[in-house]
């Protein structure tokens, strides 16, 4: 089954990455013994363009590049492609997913030092307060930058789909948010905090501890 888009050269759904994008098109229905189990528009991804440092995705470019790889000789604004979707906010887009980006990549190799030096501090007997306040900040940077990060790539998906849906259904275009990608995200949000938490704890009892066992002076 074949639609105007498809004869244009344009696919049916189009997903946007951190680091690219990728496309494809619906297949039909399965067939199935009980009707209401029959699985209807599951996607078959076709292509995913080469990952990019700091990629933005942008519909509007991707769409016209198509196009006119297509050979079409028609550009989105004769297909009446809303100029909302072509003009708003796009630089504060590209400003953000690089921005996104950047802290994606600090909150990764923070993280990744957080663990390696939680790996040492809890092997490490006996275990000093000094270990705990360098875990303490590595966590608390790895969450300040996850954090952002969550936040920045949330406003960026809440506000994409919110202008795609609120200006692309006179063209039949909609969007969805990636609720995986923001599981994940907020999840690992989430774990550096409780983990931040755990080494705050572990840094208050070792100072209790050395209080406790200080002998006192006559």
């Amino acid at each position: 089954m074949h639609s105007l888009a498809q004869d244009l050269g344009l696919h049916d759904f189009y997903s946007g990455h951190i680091l690219n994008f990728c496309e494809g098109d619906y297949l039909p229905p399965s067939p199935s013994r009980a009707p209401h189990l029959a699985t209807a528009g599951r996607e078959n991804v076709t292509y995913c363009a080469t990952r990019t440092v700091a990629y933005t995705f942008d519909p509007t470019v991707i769409l016209q590049g198509e196009l006119v790889a297509a050979g079409s000789h028609i550009n989105l604004t004769q297909l009446g492609w809303p100029s909302a979707i072509l003009d708003k906010g796009r630089y504060y887009i590209r400003l953000a997913s690089v921005a996104t980006f950047i802290l994606y990549c600090v909150a990764v190799a923070t993280i990744s030092a957080a663990a390696g030096l939680a790996l040492i501090a809890l092997f490490s007997q006996p275990r000093g307060r000094l270990g705990s306040v360098v875990n303490l900040v590595v966590g608390g940077l790895a969450l300040s930058a996850v954090g952002l990060a969550s936040m920045l790539v949330t406003v960026i998906i809440d506000d994409g789909t919110g202008v795609v849906n609120a200006y692309g259904g006179s063209v039949g275009v909609s969007a969805k948010k990636g609720g995986k990608f923001l599981a994940l995200t907020w999840l690992a949000t989430v774990a550096m905090f409780v983990v931040s938490g755990m080494w705050g704890r572990d840094y208050i009892l070792q100072r209790r501890m050395r209080k406790n066992l200080q002998v006192p002076k006559y």
